[in-house]
């Protein structure tokens, strides 16, 4: 829980959600709360572990999620995306740093403007509305991931780039 993740960004569109959805947001992760603390209390349908979270546990905490939020206010890249590809899971995220390069938007999760609550709870709106979206999104991320950024086709990515430059056909830069 830091501040570029975005926090602020999301309580505030939480509460904006239309009720009718019953939606409920589960906040985990190590991190300074006080800053949050008035807007945190009296919300009955947050839950926050303000701890820290193992690898191991990770798996588990996706698997009891319908749609995982990032909404980042700067980021480069986002370690949990390939996490949330394994389960099958939907993303919403901010379209800022190397998030946009790891969700295509409409095809492996939905992109949103970065500090924007109302676009943010637009588009969970439009997640809680629709379980056939939520689950295309899903498979687009985990196709994404199995066909094109899995361990193996990166590794078979590296092993062209070396036999390459061992051949010396790599481009020279100047």
């Amino acid at each position: 829980i830091m501040d570029y993740k975005g926090l602020g960004v999301l309580l505030d569109a939480f509460c904006a959600l239309n009720p009718a959805y019953h939606a409920r947001l589960r906040i985990v992760g190590a991190g300074d709360l006080r800053p949050y603390a008035a807007r945190l209390q009296g919300l009955a349908r947050v839950e926050v572990e303000n701890r820290w979270v193992s690898e191991e546990e990770i798996g588990s905490l996706l698997a009891s999620a319908d749609i995982l939020v990032l909404p980042y206010t700067s980021a480069s890249q986002s370690g949990v995306i390939p996490a949330a590809a394994s389960q099958g899971l939907p993303v919403v995220a901010s379209r800022v740093g190397g998030i946009s390069e790891q969700i295509e938007h409409e095809r492996s999760g939905l992109l949103v403007e970065p500090a924007s609550p109302g676009e943010l709870s637009r588009a969970l709106e439009r997640l809680l509305a629709d379980p056939e979206l939520r689950r295309r999104l899903g498979r687009g991320l985990a196709q994404e991931y199995a066909e094109r950024r899995s361990w193996e086709q990166i590794a078979a990515q590296v092993r062209r780039s070396c036999e390459q430059a061992v051949q010396g056909k790599m481009p020279r830069v100047q």
